[in-house]
């Protein structure tokens, strides 16, 4: 490591999700070691003894740098805490460029502070758009857009997005979609997942369901057409249901656990990333609103059904094994019985989802700074404190 013109990269992230997500962006970023010093800020608190294993021993993800201890609470009140203490850490740190992904409050928040301190700001993912900003997320993907240096972009849609929202081309980067490059990394390993055993299943004679979205569910009526279609579906076939205790403990209070059992429609608490990964890379087809699994399918060749009314990732609809069915239980049904009727087919996998999304973002990061001879710099002989 070196003092002098080592570009410090603060790489910002909110959860553990995405301390996954962004594990290959660090393992790239170490071939330039003579050039670029990667830090990691985690706007949450330490992780427990727990996590950590799980984290650090289990998938060997490189830990944060710097934590900032944000509480989870409102929207604003989230944005406005990172504000708060990432102009606080921008300051002591004097990062030359941050690095954040998607649409969260943390990369908002941490962007807001950056473009006021004068510091580069380059955005993952950037350019996804859903009609009508439906959610915070797309909201705080605009503003970040809006306010970012450099542009890495997943698909020809939201490269047009960003272009025609004024952004000059030579700041766009078509890279590709890095929770591909994620998926490769994890797949090895969720292979030596026991849980298909644990819950009797066999590989592609089973649907998976998954439901974060508290649009989808904290209101009943949706949840219950939702799981009403699964349960009708899994007299064909049977449905896994992986799910955060949240929304365990919120279908418990709608009443609705009774049509679940332990042969049909299964409930499984969502675990380990790779047990998630065995399951999803297995099944037949995916139920879901989460716009990772949308991504992953097509990757996998597997045909998803997206339980939303629209989504951002809508390459994977013209190009991929994407079919949006909203949360009509009819549609649900209709789109599975498609499936398992072999009528849908699926055309392919977008370009440059490939697994080396993370090489051309580094390559990219490392050319938007001068290069120096690294042979004038003095070695550095001490470091951030964890």
């Amino acid at each position: 490591m070196y003092t002098g013109s080592l570009k410090k990269v603060a790489i910002v992230i909110n959860s553990p999700k995405n301390l996954i997500k962004v594990s290959p962006l660090i393992d790239k970023i170490s071939r330039f070691y003579d050039s670029l010093e990667p830090i990691i800020i985690y706007t949450g608190k330490l992780f427990g003894k727990s996590d950590s294993g799980y984290l650090f021993d289990q998938l060997s993800l490189p830990q944060p740098n710097i934590y900032l201890n944000i509480k989870s609470s409102t929207y604003s009140e989230m944005t406005a805490g990172v504000m708060l203490e990432t102009e606080k850490c921008f300051s002591e740190l004097s990062p030359d460029m941050i690095v954040v992904i998607g649409g969260s409050c943390s990369a908002l928040g941490a962007s807001i502070s950056a473009a006021r301190m004068g510091i580069k700001i380059t955005h993952i993912e950037a350019g996804l758009r859903c009609h009508n900003n439906i959610s915070n997320t797309d909201i705080n993907r605009k503003l970040v857009d809006s306010i970012s240096d450099i542009f890495f972009v997943t698909d020809s849609t939201a490269h047009s997005n960003i272009f025609e929202e004024g952004i000059p081309d030579d700041r766009i980067f078509f890279v590709g979609n890095i929770m591909v490059d994620t998926l490769y990394k994890f797949l090895p390993l969720s292979r030596k997942s026991k849980m298909l055993n644990k819950l009797g299943l066999v590989p592609k004679k089973y649907a998976m369901l998954t439901l974060h979205r508290k649009s989808n569910t904290c209101n009943f009526d949706i949840v219950k057409g939702i799981i009403s279609a699964a349960r009708q579906i899994s007299e064909k076939i049977p449905v896994v249901f992986t799910c955060y205790k949240r929304v365990r403990k919120e279908i418990e209070e709608f009443g609705l656990h009774n049509y679940f059992d332990d042969k049909k429609l299964i409930m499984c608490d969502l675990s380990k990333y790779y047990d998630f990964l065995a399951l999803e890379s297995n099944a037949s087809f995916l139920m879901t609103d989460s716009g990772t699994m949308q991504v992953e399918s097509s990757v996998l060749g597997i045909h998803c059904l997206t339980l939303r009314k629209n989504t951002e990732w809508i390459v994977t609809v013209k190009e991929g094994s994407n079919t949006i069915v909203g949360t009509y239980p009819e549609k649900i049904i209709a789109g599975a019985e498609m499936i398992m009727s072999n009528k849908k087919k699926i055309r392919g996998v977008p370009k440059y989802w490939d697994g080396n999304t993370s090489e051309r973002i580094v390559e990219v990061i490392a050319k938007s700074f001068p290069y120096e001879d690294p042979s004038t710099r003095k070695i550095k002989t001490s470091s951030i404190s964890e």
